[in-house]
């Protein structure tokens, strides 16, 4: 029987704490990825490579910022865009004065890892008869709107506020309804992690990041918990937990990557939560064998814990 060997993701041997990322760098000017390459190719940047991959010199970094005339040539004010209350100029309250729900946001750097399929099948799971918990969900994905198609394909009904599934369950069509909808959880999909979804970070009380059990996506997890724990600063009381999804027990592969998937959890000091199996009704979004049960039961003791603590 031939054995079929994993390719495992590069991991960093030790942490660089005199260098940053280009997704760092770009998270700390609030510039896209793109815009730091393009300053690269320019020669305006010089980055290192170590182990391949490019990263920034914290005291040029500083250096740069400090020539102001070179700031103000190279660093051109962003444009405009059209505020979301949810992510722009967050109140500097505590989270209890803030809001009295519990709010996870669902949120990785890669499309496709099942963010959107996470969000519905939690929602569903928090608003069974068992746990009957009030669930509002907000869908900040303007580009594919996934979750909106779904809720509304599954028989969700205009409302004032939004779209009504059941009358535990809302998708809002504004930040501002939420309040009045008095959720005990709000469930926020994102669109791929950027530097705005960065921010997203100081107004909830949990980051969970879906993840398949493929070479591609764990690769980017160990990017996307980097981010992750450079914006946790500014939130240190933050959950994040990782959720595995799309897994086949059956498959060796599968099973080497979920070790690598709970090794880098270990390293960020961030939970694994079991497994969400793969299964055909997921691709029709039916509830036929709760696959995300398991992982809403442990959410649920966290909440739990973290009403406790206050």
């Amino acid at each position: 029987m031939t054995t079929v060997s994993t390719p495992r993701p590069p991991y960093r041997t030790r942490q660089i704490s005199s260098y940053l990322t280009a997704d760092e760098l770009a998270i700390r000017w609030r510039k896209t990825p793109r815009t730091i390459q393009r300053m690269v190719n320019d020669g305006k940047l010089a980055p290192v490579r170590i182990n391949r991959s490019p990263l920034f010199d914290i005291s040029e970094v500083e250096a740069f910022e400090h020539n102001t005339r070179g700031l103000s040539r190279v660093l051109d004010p962003a444009p405009a865009a059209r505020p979301d209350p949810i992510v722009s100029n967050p109140p500097r309250l505590s989270r209890r004065q803030r809001r009295t729900w519990y709010t996870i946001c669902i949120a990785h750097t890669k499309g496709g890892v099942g963010k959107t399929s996470t969000t519905w099948y939690l929602a569903r799971e928090f608003t069974s008869r068992q746990i009957g918990k009030r669930v509002v969900l907000r869908d900040l994905d303007d580009q594919t709107e996934g979750l909106t198609s779904i809720f509304e394909g599954h028989g969700g009904s205009a409302g004032d506020q939004g779209a009504l599934f059941s009358r535990r369950l809302t998708l809002a069509k504004q930040p501002d309804d939420v309040p009045s909808l008095r959720p005990d959880v709000v469930l926020i999909d994102t669109p791929p992690f950027t530097p705005a979804t960065v921010q997203l970070i100081d107004q909830v009380d949990m980051v969970l990041i879906p993840v398949l059990p493929e070479y591609n996506a764990v690769r980017v997890l160990e990017r996307m918990l980097t981010n992750v724990t450079q914006a946790r600063r500014r939130n240190p009381l933050v959950r994040v937990l990782i959720l595995p999804t799309r897994f086949r027990r059956s498959w060796p592969v599968h099973t080497d990557y979920l070790a690598q998937i709970r090794d880098l959890g270990a390293e960020f000091t961030c939970e694994t939560l079991p497994p969400v199996p793969d299964r055909m009704s997921v691709q029709v979004f039916a509830m036929a064998g709760h696959p995300w049960q398991p992982a809403a039961n442990r959410l649920l003791t966290l909440m739990e814990e973290d009403a406790r603590d206050g």
